[in-house]
């Protein structure tokens, strides 16, 4: 194997910026510009987020990982403002986050929430209701509204059932309504907490297809996983948040291969990890490559 292919080929060219450069200038180029962020949920006695700081450019595909309990979904809820933070400085797409109501509206119009379980999200009567009623929110006229549903249930494969009730659709059905809910709105950032839980095979691959979707319109993803083989896979980048701070931030292949980090926040290595850590130890491969896919080991081990 020729030391070009070894550098090049499989070398990340994702390296994340260091999150503590205090280059103004940088947030034009991030979407997501969070410094040294706490929220309290017990007026300050105590801090859920102690000091996160994160930088996101827009566009891209983010896994967010940690133990239950580590500060990934009131860090999610501080981002469109639902949370209200202690102290520290969050700038959504070069604004800073106020919390009067007007800026309130604007930040949730560009921060969309998709939350684990679709039940605290559903709440009117029929599909097309439950679509309708975040974009008429919003300000939208009816003709608007309309068109931007019709829209997104054609995107999201929703139409055959657009006038159901939501409470007779299935589980799968009722998460693709959710990620309709946020979409109709035209957010730049899309949150989705755990969204393949509770899901069967099928219904997980058309959440998959509508998260693609949002991929391919550069809408910034941010997803929530305990599934280190879906995050390796997928993501961009790799956040990890432990204690309420970000611990790690950086391509798949470095925070996979960081056992410090593993160890720290009790994740668990993706299975082609440990495959080529193995290879690597019974020297079929070199140390520290790390391919993303099945096919692109085999392209090693054939060369």
């Amino acid at each position: 194997m020729s030391e070009k292919y070894k550098n090049e080929k499989y070398k990340s060219d994702k390296n994340i910026e260091d999150k503590n450069i205090e280059d103004k200038n940088i947030i034009d180029k991030n979407i997501i510009d969070a410094r040294d962020l706490y929220f309290s949920y017990d007026d300050n006695k105590s801090y859920a987020i102690r000091g996160l700081s994160l930088r996101v450019k827009e566009g891209r595909r983010v896994a967010v990982m940690g133990a239950n309990g580590s500060g990934k979904s009131t860090f999610f809820l501080a981002l469109n403002g639902i949370n209200k933070l202690s102290k520290g400085t969050l700038i959504i797409d070069g604004e800073e986050i106020k919390y009067d109501k007007k800026s309130l509206m604007k930040v949730r119009s560009k921060v969309g929430i998709v939350f684990q379980d679709p039940e605290k999200q559903l709440f009117s009567a029929s599909v097309r209701q439950e679509i309708s009623f975040g974009a008429l929110n919003m300000g939208m006229s009816d003709k608007m509204t309309r068109e931007a549903v019709e829209e997104i249930c054609t995107k999201l494969s929703i139409t055959p059932y657009i006038d159901k009730a939501t409470h007779a659709l299935s589980g799968g059905q009722k998460k693709q309504v959710s990620i309709a809910d946020v979409l109709v709105m035209n957010p730049k950032i899309v949150i989705l907490d755990e969204p393949f839980s509770s899901l069967d095979p099928k219904h997980a691959d058309l959440v998959k297809e509508a998260i693609d979707i949002l991929v391919k319109e550069n809408v910034t993803v941010m997803i929530s996983t305990h599934d280190p083989d879906f995050a390796y896979s997928w993501a961009d980048e790799i956040v990890v948040i432990d204690d309420g701070k970000v611990i790690a931030h950086a391509s798949p292949e470095e925070v996979f291969s960081n056992d410090d980090i593993m160890d720290k926040a009790n994740i668990k290595k993706p299975t082609i990890v440990e495959f080529c850590d193995k290879l690597s130890k019974a020297g079929k491969i070199p140390e520290n490559i790390y391919p993303r896919t099945i096919d692109e080991i085999i392209g090693i081990l054939t060369q």
